[in-house]
């Protein structure tokens, strides 16, 4: 899964379990190709902008992801106890997915 400008969750965990002061630059793969990536700094919550098209960009993917989860969760409970197929055109307009 990828999050903001391409980094994976794998980039991201690599990057935060470094101590700040010790960050090393960080190789992963993506979709689109290799992202080289260090962590520099830190920021407060706080002092992100309301506006920020960095913190938009975390709530769209956030939004995502949660819809993702609860599809995947209601249709894996529901292969288990019936025989299912899905109408992915009907599912992606109920749920949004471009």
């Amino acid at each position: 899964m990828e999050l903001i400008l391409g980094i994976t969750n794998e980039i991201v965990l690599t990057l935060f379990d470094q101590k700040l002061s010790k960050a090393e630059s960080f190789i992963g793969e993506t979709s689109g190709g290799y992202v080289v990536a260090l962590l520099t700094d830190v920021v407060s919550i706080s002092e992100i902008n309301a506006d920020s098209p960095l913190l938009k960009s975390i709530i769209v993917n956030l939004n995502s992801e949660r819809k993702n989860d609860v599809y995947s969760i209601f249709r894996n409970a529901l292969s288990t106890r019936y025989k299912i197929s899905a109408n992915q055109t009907a599912l992606k307009r109920i749920l949004d997915i471009p």
